[in-house]
């Protein structure tokens, strides 16, 4: 019984990928670190899945956070008890996350969050290539 042997090189195969690992992205707000006194800096902010959004400012009334429309599957986040200087949110779920002061809604103090999915991220620059079958024609066995 003849076998078929089609020699793939692994390097064509293997391509550099590099491991997304979580990270803290900070959003200030209440005038601390350049964020407007009824705002939040940045405003809006591209994470990845797994990443812990923290915001920094005075937890005093009337500064409370919570969010308004999250994606399926994620959970819902409020910091209204008025007390300390963060909050932290683990994000769970791809999709846009609306979240305000409940106090100052009016007066634009809104922000948002975009999270994707982390993981493996084939580089732009990554080029694969294959050598011709030999022999060709090829009749019982080949290599690719």
């Amino acid at each position: 019984m003849k076998r078929t042997y089609y020699g793939i090189s692994l390097m064509a195969l293997l391509a550099m990928v590099s491991s997304a690992s979580a990270k803290n992205d900070t959003i200030y707000f209440g005038g601390q670190n350049g964020s407007p006194g009824f705002g939040y800096a940045p405003s809006t902010l591209n994470v990845n899945v797994g990443d812990v959004i923290v915001w920094v400012g005075a937890f005093s009334a009337p500064h409370t956070l919570q969010s308004e429309v999250i994606p399926a599957g994620a959970a819902a986040f409020s910091k209204l008890d008025m007390a300390g200087n963060s909050f932290s949110y683990t994000v769970t779920a791809m999709g846009t996350y609306n979240y305000e002061c409940t106090l100052h809604a009016t007066f634009g103090m809104i922000g948002s969050f975009t999270a994707v999915a982390s993981g493996v991220e084939i580089p732009p620059e990554t080029k694969m290539m294959m050598d011709p079958i030999y022999p060709n024609p090829a009749m019982d066995e080949a290599m690719v």
